[in-house]
């Protein structure tokens, strides 16, 4: 199971909460889904460097962040400690 998730009681045991607010720290591995609902301001920060046009796109549920800047030629380094300024 992944660490940056809470587990709810009862239930599916597998099911998932929202992501763990306290201390969250975004990493290459997270979605584009995952980092946008994290808060708004990381949501400004997707939209700064891929455009509005992302949170539409077929991929954005399951596209990690490393891979997303890979494709758009995006410097992830700059994209994490942006992102992990809005955390």
């Amino acid at each position: 199971m992944r660490a940056d998730f809470l587990v709810l009681s009862g239930g599916d045991d597998n099911q998932l909460a929202e992501p763990a607010k306290v201390g969250k720290r975004f990493t290459e591995n997270m979605t584009m889904a995952e980092t946008a609902k994290a808060n708004p301001e990381a949501r400004k920060v997707i939209e700064k460097y891929f455009g509005k046009e992302c949170f539409t796109c077929p991929s954005f549920s399951a596209e990690p962040l490393f891979m997303g800047a890979r494709m758009h030629a995006v410097d992830l380094k700059q994209l994490l400690k942006e992102l992990n300024g809005t955390a």
